[in-house]
């Protein structure tokens, strides 16, 4: 985990719920569809807080689109200091 408790971590975004009962593998496929359930999917990585969600994350703070960038480094910058994360928000 992220070093945040789980109750640091929003229940919804923009009025709508946050799904973190589901796998990393499930929340990645959300990641890549349409929003608004990218984003959605985006928090539910960050709370899983492990190397693999940090990675997931960090190749979307690099996209093309800055949407996507924009609400994966708002994700990234909830996490502990860490310099590879630094280098993206930074």
């Amino acid at each position: 985990m992220c070093g945040m408790n789980q109750s640091d971590w929003p229940a919804s975004v923009n009025g709508r719920p946050v799904p973190y009962g589901l796998s990393i593998d499930s929340l990645s496929e959300i990641a890549v569809g349409p929003a608004p359930e990218r984003w959605l999917a985006f928090y539910a990585i960050g709370r899983i807080g492990t190397k693999l969600a940090r990675a997931i994350l960090s190749a979307f703070a690099t996209d093309r689109d800055s949407d996507v960038r924009r609400i994966a480094i708002e994700v990234l910058g909830r996490f502990p200091p860490d310099a590879e994360i630094d280098m993206l928000l930074f």
